[in-house]
């Protein structure tokens, strides 16, 4: 993206932003600036001016990775889904009020982790889950799967769920760092709004304690007043800090 598409695509984030942004932000006001200057200019209703930094949360890795778990899904789904008549109810009536949360080897490639898939609803549909607790059941014969476990609850099962990757706020927090690592030259109070765009939001349980810990042990020594996650996809602010 040119300098120009991206400068009209932050104005336009911002002013969407505005919409719910506790602050009266005169839309008419708003204006991309050049470095080394914050990203965006824009003044209050009350005519204090302000000044926004934008970084986007966006990373490849982290799509792919979603990408392979919504694939390794709908084929353990489908792998059940084949099983002919009488072995599909059983497997049915066993699971039914079952989530199976499984946790595939992410060292090992994705066609190996989609052959392990046939393997594993065989040893599902042959496993006593009377006498199994929540606890994590590993296969030894199996290395492309690193457990999985059963978690009985009101589910209309059998429900498959596949395990994430936890490092989402690494990510997102290298992000944070390096706005935070910047100098800007403006005389007025500079935010941060990082923003949700092109990536599917990631859930809260992933990154909101880390970010949270990370900003205000930081905040103080960055250039920043206030941080502000925000969704643009649901228009949406996501976290803020600190508190207005």
């Amino acid at each position: 993206m040119n300098q120009l598409s991206q400068g009209i695509r932050e104005i336009q984030i911002i002013k969407k932003f505005a919409e719910i942004c506790p602050y009266k932000i005169d839309a008419t006001s708003i204006k991309k600036e050049d470095p080394p200057k914050p990203d965006i200019y824009c003044k209050l209703e009350n005519g204090v001016e302000l000044n926004f930094e934008l970084v986007e949360f966006l990373d490849n890795s982290i799509a792919k990775v979603t990408s392979n778990q919504t694939t390794l899904k709908h084929l353990l789904d489908g792998e059940k889904n084949k099983l002919p008549f009488c072995k599909r109810w059983r497997f049915n009536q066993k699971y039914k009020h079952v989530l199976i949360y499984v946790a595939f080897n992410k060292k090992l490639s994705l066609n190996k982790r989609k052959k392990s898939i046939p393997h594993l609803i065989d040893f599902l549909l042959n496993l006593d889950v009377e006498e199994i607790k929540e606890d994590e059941i590993k296969i030894a014969t199996c290395p492309e799967i690193k457990w999985f476990n059963i978690r009985r609850g009101a589910y209309t099962g059998p429900m498959f769920r596949v395990e994430g990757v936890t490092s989402f706020s690494v990510s997102f927090i290298k992000k944070i760092k390096e706005k935070f690592n910047k100098n800007y030259e403006t005389g007025n109070k500079v935010e941060l709004l990082a923003y949700y765009a092109l990536q599917p939001e990631i859930p809260n349980n992933h990154w909101l304690k880390e970010m949270t810990d990370y900003i205000q042990d930081n905040i103080a020594n960055s250039p920043f007043n206030r941080i502000w996650i925000y969704s643009c996809t649901n228009n949406e602010i996501l976290f803020s800090y600190p508190d207005l």
